[in-house]
C-alpha cells in the first residue's frame, strides 16, 4: 500500500507519517504545494531534513499543472491519496485543483482521494456530498503547535483494512 500526502504546510503532516509508518505504510510520498499564501521557503530545508527521518519521499509542487501531473503518475488501486482541501489560492470550492481533480477522476474511475481539513463542518458535510463521504475525520488541531490528528483508527480500520481485502 501507498499513501501520497498532498498538502501546502507539510509539517502539520509529520504525526500522521509516523502512524502510517506504525500502519506499516509501504510507501509514503509527500507533495508539498506551493501555495502562493501558504509557501514559505524557509522552512524548505527543515522538511526536507524531516522528511529523510521519516524515510518519506518529498517532491516540491509549484503550480497546478504540477500537481496534476504528480498525481496522475501516482493514481493507482493501490494508492490512496489524502489531499488537504485548503490548497491554492483560491476560497471557491468548485476552483480548487484538488477538487477539480478529485471530480474528473470520479467520473472515470473508483475515486482513491479522501480530503481532510480544518475549515469547519460545512465544508466536510460538502467533501461528503460531493465525494461519497471521502474525507479523514480530524481529531485535534492545534495550529500553534503544527498539530493536526487525524482520525488513525478510521485511516488503519477504513481505508487501509479495506483496501487490502
Amino acid at each position: 500500500m501507498r499513501i501520497i500526502i498532498v498538502d501546502d504546510r507539510p509539517y502539520f503532516m509529520w504525526e500522521t507519517i509516523k502512524e502510517l509508518k506504525r500502519m506499516e505504510v509501504d510507501t509514503i510520498v509527500l507533495l508539498y504545494f506551493h501555495g502562493g499564501f501558504t509557501y514559505r521557503p524557509e522552512k524548505d530545508s527543515e522538511i526536507e531534513q524531516k522528511c529523510k527521518e521519516l524515510d518519506t519521499q518529498l517532491f516540491h509542487i509549484k503550480s497546478n499543472l504540477d500537481l496534476r501531473q504528480k498525481l496522475n503518475e501516482y493514481y493507482e488501486k493501490d494508492t490512496l491519496i489524502f489531499a488537504d482541501y485548503n490548497l491554492g489560492d483560491t476560497d471557491e470550492f468548485e476552483d480548487r485543483v484538488n477538487i477539480i481533480y478529485a471530480k474528473e477522476k470520479m467520473q472515470k474511475e473508483e475515486l482513491n482521494i479522501w480530503f481532510y481539513t480544518t475549515l469547519g463542518e460545512k465544508i466536510v458535510e460538502r467533501l461528503n456530498r460531493t465525494f461519497d463521504r471521502h474525507t479523514i475525520p480530524l481529531v485535534e488541531y492545534i495550529p500553534q503547535e503544527y498539530i493536526l490528528k487525524l482520525d488513525y483508527d478510521y485511516i488503519r480500520d477504513g481505508l487501509l483494512d479495506r483496501n487490502k481485502r
